[in-house]
């Protein structure tokens, strides 16, 4: 992946053939490092989302999606700052190292994959086939209560991206998102627990599990004056020409 100062970011593959107990250790390093993380997921699909301007209403449609369908990439960038870098490094360092993985992730309990959402996976280069061969598994029976998983103890002898996400979240990381509502109920439903009837008590546990802060750059995008759209693609091809 290339950057704005033509420097290229490797992305680091996770699945079961080289997530161990050595690469364990070396991400938990980088997360220790961090200043923050980006995660961005990519789901089996969204089901029939509502357009309700009751957010309520929208949360249960997400809620019902969320319940249905299953995580199959979990995104994670993480930007610890680069001490060398200063306001005459000149334009090819960069204020950050950046540390790129895509964990292949395959629940282990039955869900939907819509066609049109594996379609645009394939489309851009997603393949269903290594994902079903080396995906890492997760499932309901690694879930516990938001309290307990920020409050106790955490085994290290079993190795998941649950895990990660556990290291993430205690390091107490401001978390960047892009039009993340949808990733946040998935994230809560997958790795922790159901999701609850109101979305006030939602909003409470995000709160709760997010002690860094959730940043969410589309909803940044809506208020630049420079930026006449907020989709990803758009948002990041306009920041890097300017």
């Amino acid at each position: 992946m290339a950057g704005k100062y033509g420097i290229r970011v490797p992305i680091v593959e996770l699945n079961m053939s080289n997530f161990d107990s050595k690469c364990y250790r070396l991400i938990s390093d980088i997360i220790d490092r961090s200043v923050f993380c980006s995660i961005d997921f990519e789901l089996s699909g969204l089901g029939t989302t509502s357009k309700s301007l009751n957010f309520q209403e929208r949360y249960e449609s997400v809620k019902k999606a969320a319940q249905t369908r299953a995580i199959l990439s979990v995104g994670l960038s993480f930007f610890v700052y680069n001490p060398k870098s200063n306001s005459n490094s000149g334009p090819n360092v960069l204020p950050f190292e950046v540390y790129i993985f895509d964990a292949k992730t395959l629940s282990k309990d039955s869900f939907v994959i819509e066609p049109k959402s594996a379609k645009f996976l394939i489309k851009h280069g997603f393949d269903f086939n290594r994902l079903f061969q080396t995906g890492l598994f997760y499932g309901a029976e690694e879930r516990n209560d938001i309290q307990s998983a920020l409050n106790t103890s955490v085994k290290e002898d079993k190795l998941t991206i649950r895990l990660l996400i556990l290291r993430i979240l205690r390091k107490k990381l401001p978390i960047i998102l892009h039009n993340g509502f949808c990733d946040l109920l998935f994230l809560y439903q997958n790795f922790f627990q159901d999701l609850p009837e109101r979305v006030e008590v939602f909003q409470q546990d995000v709160h709760d599990l997010f002690r860094g802060g959730v940043f969410d750059t589309k909803y940044m995008a809506f208020d630049s004056e420079d930026l006449s759209c907020s989709y990803l693609s758009y948002v990041f091809k306009k920041t890097q020409r300017s």
